[in-house]
């Protein structure tokens, strides 16, 4: 979880492809530090974000959701 946290304050966009990775972790802090990461990426990172679907990963898609919302608010 701290590291994901670490990688938001990345300039590095190679990170987006990582954080997206961890948006379907067993654990729930690091999927949402994830999610909050990529939003740190911009358009990139909310593309990220919309890419994911509930058939492929429930947790990656709401933790993506649940995150796009907050943002969008």
């Amino acid at each position: 979880s701290i590291a994901v946290k670490l990688l938001a304050n990345s300039n590095d966009k190679s990170v987006i492809t990582y954080l997206q990775s961890r948006l379907g972790d067993p654990a729930w802090l690091v999927r949402i530090n994830a999610a909050n990461a990529l939003l740190n990426f911009g358009q990139e990172g909310i593309a990220a974000l919309k890419s994911q679907s509930p058939h492929k990963d429930k947790f990656a898609y709401e933790s993506a959701q649940a995150i796009l919302k907050i943002y969008q608010e």
